[in-house]
């Protein structure tokens, strides 16, 4: 038993082997989309439009500018152009592509290992499970690769914020840094990542609590917390000001005490807890072996 302690003990303190597996395992199961070179699903839409318009507001008119996504219109337009003047658009996408798929888990799991340095194997199951389960964008075209740069964007804000607070003297070199890519990430590319904030907060406080007074731990985590939430109510603000579902208005509507509807809140409950295993079982067919 002593021996194994010191066999582990020497493991940990040697070269760390679980980024390498983590790159390992997403590298087999994202590798099925860097063999796409094709134009598929809504990649369609998009590039038609580009190639019958052809510049840049008219482009932004064919939705982005009523869904006021035009900082992704923006970007959308820029990796289309590649398809349409250059013959490096395969290469760009797929090399997006690399960069989130590998970096995004990598990240994770370096912040959790920050977070929890005695957890090390917490944080490498959470980084597989980031790969494995949905909690990512896995849909093979370009136009769904906002999704993948918005949350990796928010994981590297999240990392960049916690190595500066973990610093004796504060890093403000490296907060401005993770507070640009907060912004980029929700203001760009995918607003949603806005819904991670609140757990911004529980790493600050985290982070903090072991050089802090428990009496000054509220507050210093509240005052570290607030410039995320400054740069983040601009976009909340736009969004809920006026025609708040853009071209989707005519489906849903605003209503700030949806949460006093239970039984609306309970279907709604129901179908994320139940849908995906609907959908499963429905296409247990297409896994079961060919008799």
């Amino acid at each position: 038993m002593k021996s194994y302690s010191n066999i582990r003990a020497a493991f940990r303190s040697s070269i760390d082997p679980y980024p390498l597996m983590v790159i390992a395992i997403a590298v087999i199961s994202f590798l099925r989309i860097w063999q796409i070179r094709d134009v598929i699903w809504d990649d369609n839409f998009w590039l038609l439009s580009l190639y019958e318009l052809g510049d840049l507001p008219k482009f932004l008119d064919t939705g982005l500018s009523q869904l006021r996504r035009i900082p992704f219109g923006i970007y959308l337009f820029s990796l289309f152009s590649l398809h349409k003047d250059t013959e490096y658009f395969y290469l760009v996408w797929h090399s997006i592509n690399t960069l989130t798929q590998l970096g995004s888990p990598l990240l994770l799991y370096a912040l959790l290992k920050n977070l929890f340095p005695d957890k090390r194997e917490l944080a490498f199951f959470s980084a597989v499970a980031f790969i494995v389960f949905h909690a990512d964008q896995t849909l093979p075209y370009a136009s769904a690769s906002n999704y993948r740069l918005g949350l990796m964007l928010t994981l590297l804000s999240f990392w960049l914020m916690e190595r500066a607070l973990r610093q004796e003297r504060l890093s403000s070199g490296k907060l401005i840094l993770s507070l640009l890519c907060g912004l980029i990430s929700h203001s760009v590319f995918i607003e949603a990542t806005i819904a991670l904030e609140p757990a911004r907060a529980i790493v600050i406080a985290y982070t903090l609590r072991n050089k802090t007074a428990k009496p000054q731990l509220l507050r210093k985590t509240l005052l570290a917390w607030l410039p995320y939430l400054l740069i983040a109510l601009p976009l909340v603000i736009y969004k809920l000001s006026s025609n708040t579902y853009g071209g989707h208005s005519n489906m849903y509507h605003l209503d700030p005490l949806f949460f006093l509807n239970w039984r609306q809140d309970l279907s709604t409950l129901s179908h994320f807890l139940l849908f995906p295993w609907f959908l499963f079982v429905s296409h247990l067919d297409v896994v079961k072996p060919a008799t």
